[in-house]
């Protein structure tokens, strides 16, 4: 993978919340407020695909949940952009149900202090001046089926990574094993605590495994 990538994070998480676990090379981008895209997964894929051809070389490209899925979009989209893939606990295929365990879990992280307070504001702050499109967003991910760009990515001979945990109840193991055989990836399967959002606490592990992963997908 190229020594420069971008990392795109999770559904209404802060760029700037990753930035601290990322490898040296790897820079996390904000996708576009909710205002703007209006809860829209095209919007998002246009601005992530936008984002990969207005670099000047090929890159790698990143994604932590729906940042997953938008990686895997522009991968599909512009296939000689992208130098490798590593996606942790991606969406992209039909979820089970996720909002009931997403809302606590966030809640119960906020209250653990595993969120930056300008962060949790931030966030909130998105999700407040248009709930309809987070909500829009929220449902829309949660049927996503990327079955066919996961395949194109697959002929494409795209090099790919996906990480998923044990504990992770919004993306569950069984889901990352399925998108990662779509992808023709190498798999990994953490035992870890903390769920979908288990780097939060474990920032130096994670940047452990997101530097070995880069230097498989490669």
């Amino acid at each position: 993978m190229a020594a420069d990538g971008l990392f795109l994070p999770g559904y209404g998480a802060r760029a700037s919340a990753y930035a601290r676990g990322l490898p040296a090379g790897w820079r996390a981008v904000q996708p576009p407020p909710l205002r703007r895209t209006r809860g829209s997964v095209r919007a998002l894929a246009a601005w992530a695909t936008a984002l990969v051809r207005a670099q000047p070389a090929p890159v790698g490209l990143a994604g932590h949940s729906t940042g997953g899925a938008l990686a895997v979009i522009a991968a599909a989209t512009v296939p000689d952009r992208v130098t490798g893939l590593v996606l942790f606990s991606p969406a992209g295929l039909p979820l089970p149900s996720p909002y009931g365990r997403s809302t606590r879990q966030a809640i119960a992280n906020t209250l653990r202090g595993r969120y930056a307070p300008l962060e949790v504001a931030a966030s909130l702050g998105d999700l407040l001046t248009a709930p309809r499109a987070g909500l829009r967003l929220a449902r829309r991910v949660e049927t996503l089926d990327l079955t066919d760009a996961m395949t194109l990515v697959r002929r494409s001979g795209i090099p790919v990574t996906v990480v998923a945990a044990t504990t992770d109840a919004l993306v569950p193991p069984a889901h990352s094993r399925r998108v990662a055989d779509l992808l023709g990836a190498e798999y990994r399967e953490l035992d870890v605590p903390g769920g979908h959002t288990w780097m939060y606490r474990r920032w130096e592990r994670f940047r452990r495994e997101f530097e070995a992963a880069s230097s498989r997908s490669s």
